[in-house]
């Protein structure tokens, strides 16, 4: 944010373990001041849930988020809800449509960019992992062995 020598805006993240057997994904939002390098955490209630690979993105004076995802080794949720935090209130908000309006699939690692002048933040691709059902045959008893779960990939190419 170019104001008063610089800031820059880190919201949330995820740590894992070096043998990744652990997942802690963060809901915190720090700012470090370009002019000193020294880091504050922002102090605001109500913004978005615990989340890594999500997307923020400075327009105006706000900060937009959107998306990402959080993996706790059983579940993983992909989001596509979108909150802003406010740089003169220092107040985050959820974005609410109204119903039926379109919105984008839930996803993670998209990209985001701003165009300040036109008040207007546009969104590209991303990913969403989902599990999938797969049945496995024995060639040698020809018959159903087991039921397991695999990971598959979609990729999106969209804008928004």
């Amino acid at each position: 944010v170019p104001t008063g020598g610089g800031s820059l805006f880190v919201f949330g993240g995820e740590f894992s373990s070096a043998n990744q057997s652990q997942f802690y994904h963060y809901r915190d939002l720090w700012c470090l001041d370009l002019a000193t390098y020294v880091w504050e955490q922002v102090q605001a209630k109500n913004g978005p849930s615990a989340r890594s690979g999500h997307r923020m993105v400075h327009c105006r004076d706000r900060l937009l988020v959107f998306g990402g995802f959080f993996d706790n080794l059983r579940d993983v949720k992909y989001y596509n809800d979108a909150h802003v935090f406010d740089l003169s209130l220092y107040q985050w908000h959820k974005l609410v449509t109204a119903p039926g309006d379109p919105v984008p699939q839930p996803r993670s690692g998209c990209s985001l960019a701003a165009d300040p002048a036109a008040g207007a933040v546009f969104l590209y691709g991303g990913y969403y992992k989902k599990k999938v059902a797969m049945q496995q045959f024995d060639s040698h008893k020809d018959k159903a062995a087991v039921e397991e779960l695999s990971e598959t990939g979609v990729e999106f190419r969209d804008t928004w």
